[in-house]
């Protein structure tokens, strides 16, 4: 007989020790939350480095919501995130923020080698367009808890004060009565 974690076990480690490990294989269980993860960007159908691996910083945050993640990518020159047109993951089309490209695919997807196309345009020093459309396979990996969801949290502080609220009116309605009683 082994023993069983519980996605309640790998919270409250999370919470002891300030930060948990959650393998991809349990991604369909991550709860709601922002992690921390690692993007590693390869030439497609490959291990070789893609020339992302120099312009993307390796670090992603990722915001779980629902199961749906958020993946934020960003450039470390805003340069080179300036070039970028455009950028396909999973299918999707990332949206650009600055020098941050957002894409939310299913949590179950964040396991799996995501195909992604790049697009690229630059001017040259003497005028010409210079253009390029390159496949990308991006893994994010070591997706590591960092926070529970705001809104999650204050719908929680919210019951408990409502909650807290209720039983003091019910002590007050309970010493009216017994007083009323003599």
């Amino acid at each position: 007989s082994g023993a069983m974690l519980l996605h309640s076990d790998v919270v409250n480690a999370a919470s002891t020790t300030g930060s948990a490990t959650v393998t991809t294989t349990a991604a369909s269980s991550l709860q709601n939350g922002s992690y921390t993860a690692t993007a590693n960007f390869h030439k497609s159908g490959t291990s070789e480095d893609s020339i992302m691996s120099s312009m993307v910083n390796s670090q992603a945050d990722v915001i779980i919501k629902n199961q749906t993640a958020t993946i934020k990518l960003t450039f470390g020159e805003s340069s080179n995130a300036k070039m970028v047109q455009s950028w396909i993951i999973d299918g999707v089309e990332a949206t650009k923020d600055g020098q941050t490209f957002n894409v939310s695919i299913p949590v179950g997807d964040l396991g799996k080698t995501l195909q992604s196309t790049v697009h690229v345009e630059a001017v040259l020093p003497n005028g010409s367009v210079f253009t390029e459309t390159q496949p990308v396979d991006i893994n994010v990996t070591d997706l590591k808890f960092v926070a529970r969801d705001p809104e999650e949290v204050a719908a929680e502080e919210k019951a408990k004060a409502d909650a807290a609220a209720k039983a003091k009116a019910d002590a007050v309605k309970a010493a009216a009565a017994e007083k009323a009683k003599q």
